[in-house]
C-alpha cells in the first residue's frame, strides 16, 4: 500500500508539472501585453470565435493592449502589430505561419507561392512579381476600359428607383476583365462567365467557412469545397490547352497565362487558380465597397467624377495616373476603412526589437494590416501587386 501511495503521489506531482510546462501561460516568453489563454490547447481561439471573426478579435486586443500585443493562436504564442512605424521595423520578414492560412491552402495547395517559404517560396514569389509588370497594367488597363465601357452602358439604363445589386454588377464586371486579363478569352461574350463567377462566389463561402470554423451541418462540406475547386482547376486546364494552339505571344502583351505555359500542367494549374482566385476576392470587395461610400457621399462622388473627366478614359495611363490626386485618396481611405485584407502575418529567421520588446526568432508576427493600406498604394504598379 505503502509502494502505491508513493506512486500516486509521484504521479500526481508529474501531472501537475506538466499542466504547468505545457499550459502556454506559463511560456510567455516576452514582455508584450495581452491576455491570457482561453485554454491550453485552444489558446484564443475561443476568443477569437467569440468575436466573429480573427481581424475583430484584433480590433478589440488592440484597443486593449495598444499598437503591439499578444495572443495564442493554439499553443502557439503570436504577436500583433497594428503601426506603420512597428511594421517597418519587421517589414523585411518573409515566411509565412502555414497554420494561420490553413482555409486558404485547402484551395491553393501547401505549394503555393502563397504558403510556400524559404528559398523556394522566395523564388516563386520572383516569379510572380515578374508577371505583373508595369506592361502588364498598361494592357490590363486597355483591357479593363473596353470592357468597362460595354458594362456602364448597361448600367445606366437601370431605372433610378430601383435597388442596385452592386456585388452582382461588379463581380460579373470582375470575372470578365479577369478572364480577359488573365486568360485572353472574349469574355463578353462567352457563355461561361455566369457559371465561372458561381464557382469563385461558392469556392469562397467554403473557404469563410473553415476560416470562422462553421458547423458542417449535412456533413457535406469537404465534398463541396472539392467540387467547386475541381471545375475551376478543369476551366483553368481548358484554357491552357486552348492557349497552347494559339501563335506565341510577344512580351509586351504577355498575360499570365503566357507566362505559365512552359511550366507543368500542376504548377501553371496552381499559380493561375491562386492568381485568378485571389485577384476576384480582392477586385469585388474593393469596386464594391468604393461603390458603396461613394454613394453615401454625393459630394465626394461628384468631385471624382469631375477630375476623372479631365483625363478622356481611352487616354488614362499610368504616367497620368497621379494626376487624380483627390481619386486617389478616395482610393487609399477605401482601403483604409474596407477592410480587404484585415490581417497577414510572417515568422522571422533572427530575434527583432519592436517597440523596445524583444521578439525571439521563429515566433510568428500578425500585421493588423487594415490601417496600412493609404501608405503601401504609392503607384498603380503597387496596386496590381496588391491585387494579386
Amino acid at each position: 500500500m505503502l509502494d502505491y501511495l508513493i506512486f500516486a503521489a509521484t504521479v500526481v506531482v508529474f501531472l501537475i508539472l506538466a499542466v504547468i510546462y505545457l499550459y502556454p501561460g506559463s511560456k510567455k516568453s516576452i514582455d508584450i501585453p495581452g491576455p491570457e489563454p482561453v485554454d491550453p490547447l485552444e489558446g484564443n481561439y475561443p476568443d477569437i470565435k467569440a468575436c466573429g471573426s480573427l481581424h475583430e478579435f484584433l480590433v478589440d486586443l488592440h484597443e486593449t493592449y495598444g499598437p503591439i500585443c499578444s495572443f495564442w493562436a493554439g499553443p502557439q504564442l503570436c504577436v500583433s502589430v497594428a503601426s506603420p512605424e512597428l511594421f517597418s521595423e519587421q517589414a523585411n520578414s518573409f515566411n509565412r505561419p502555414v497554420e494561420l492560412f490553413k482555409a486558404q491552402t485547402l484551395l491553393w495547395g501547401e505549394n503555393s507561392p502563397f504558403v510556400l517559404n524559404g528559398a523556394e517560396g522566395r523564388k516563386k514569389h520572383a516569379f510572380l512579381t515578374g508577371i505583373f509588370n508595369e506592361k502588364y497594367a498598361s494592357c490590363s488597363l486597355k483591357l479593363e476600359h473596353e470592357i468597362l465601357k460595354k458594362q456602364t452602358a448597361s448600367w445606366l439604363k437601370w431605372p433610378n428607383e430601383q435597388f442596385f445589386p452592386l456585388y452582382e454588377k461588379i463581380s460579373g464586371f470582375v470575372v470578365k476583365f479577369l478572364l480577359s486579363s488573365h486568360f485572353g478569352y472574349d469574355a463578353e461574350n462567352s457563355k461561361d462567365v455566369n457559371v465561372i463567377k458561381g464557382n469563385l462566389d461558392n469556392v469562397w463561402q467554403e473557404v469563410g467557412h473553415y476560416m470562422d470554423d462553421t458547423s458542417d451541418a449535412d456533413g457535406l462540406r469537404d465534398i463541396r469545397f472539392e467540387q467547386y475547386k475541381k471545375k475551376l482547376k478543369s476551366f483553368i486546364s481548358d484554357a491552357l490547352i486552348l492557349r497552347k494552339t494559339l501563335p506565341t505571344v510577344s512580351d509586351p502583351a504577355k498575360l499570365p497565362i503566357d507566362h505559365v505555359l512552359q511550366l507543368s500542367e500542376e504548377e501553371a494549374v496552381s499559380i493561375l487558380l491562386l492568381l485568378f482566385t485571389n485577384a476576384y476576392m480582392k477586385y469585388c470587395s474593393l469596386f464594391t465597397w468604393m461603390g458603396y461610400f461613394l454613394a453615401l457621399e454625393p459630394h465626394v462622388q461628384d468631385q471624382v467624377r469631375k477630375e476623372l473627366g479631365s483625363i478622356p478614359i481611352e487616354e488614362i495611363n499610368l504616367a497620368n495616373c497621379n494626376e487624380f490626386k483627390y481619386f486617389k485618396k478616395v482610393f487609399q481611405e477605401t482601403l483604409r476603412c474596407a477592410n480587404i485584407v484585415s490581417h497577414t502575418a510572417r515568422i522571422q529567421n533572427t530575434d527583432i526589437v519592436i517597440q523596445n520588446s524583444k521578439i525571439p526568432a521563429n515566433l510568428m508576427t500578425t500585421l493588423a494590416k487594415k490601417i496600412f493600406y493609404g501608405m503601401q498604394i504609392r503607384t498603380p504598379i503597387d496596386l496590381i501587386n496588391f491585387l494579386t
